[in-house]
């Protein structure tokens, strides 16, 4: 079960209009309602007005009564009553229609960065590279706040966001790659690498024949039939793929 709180109060600076609209939104009186309060909508604290609004509010008589509290303590006090509503099934919000659309090579680019983020990291220690990439996460986590993740932003915003994603993707890329090389040389060689924590049985698309790998022609190449341990790799001579 997770215990879910909505309130309609967005960023309260507990004046007495706040106070008074969390209370009448309130829909389970038998229970505290729940009214967060700070400077704007980016995690600031309490201002001093703040705070001596709540000193004077707090038992002001035609008004709610104020506790000042943490959202643990709401929670244990919330989850006590069983009579509250339950929702079983998938979540969805009709207002929220479009999000997974809209602005789809931003959602595209910011997938593509997930992934390979991942990817980069993991062999970065399994080859023993081991460096930071925090300054290739930024463009990525500031790309996945909602604004822009939901494409809600002027044009000229999203279009900054995707040109920075672009060019972080670039770096990350060529970043796996250096990391890729290092660790297994250049030769003549073809490589093939599995990210994921399992190994594969796969088909992979190739420019030549793998000795000893059963292998098709197709347009455009070969198709090979490989399989690669997890989180590695195995490289491939290039040759005839079997005899007879």
């Amino acid at each position: 079960m997770i215990p879910t709180i909505n309130y309609a109060t967005y960023g309260a600076d507990l004046t007495p209009r706040q106070i008074a609209r969390a209370w009448s939104d309130h829909t389970s009186p038998e229970i505290p309602a729940f009214l967060p309060f700070g400077k704007g909508d980016g995690g600031g604290g309490p201002t001093w007005l703040m705070l001596e609004r709540y000193r004077v509010y707090k038992d002001l008589p035609g008004m709610p009564r104020l506790i000042m509290g943490n959202l643990r303590d709401l929670i244990n006090e919330v989850v006590k009553d069983d009579s509250l509503p339950r929702w079983r099934g998938e979540l969805y919000l009709e207002i929220h229609r479009g999000v997974y659309t809209n602005g789809i090579r931003l959602k595209q680019l910011v997938r593509a960065l997930e992934n390979r983020l991942r990817e980069l990291e993991a062999f970065s220690v399994v080859t023993g590279a081991r460096r930071n990439y925090e300054e290739l996460w930024h463009p990525l986590l500031e790309a996945e706040y909602h604004d822009p993740m939901g494409a809600t932003s002027t044009k000229a915003v999203y279009e900054e966001v995707v040109n920075e994603l672009e060019e972080d993707l670039k770096r990350v890329n060529e970043e796996f790659m250096a990391v890729l090389r290092k660790a297994l040389g250049t030769g003549p060689l073809i490589t093939v690498v599995n990210p994921l924590p399992w190994p594969r049985r796969e088909l992979v698309m190739v420019k030549g024949e793998l000795k000893g790998v059963p292998t098709q022609k197709v347009d455009g190449g070969y198709l090979a039939l490989v399989e690669i341990p997890a989180l590695g790799w195995r490289s491939f001579e290039t040759g005839q793929c079997c005899l007879g």
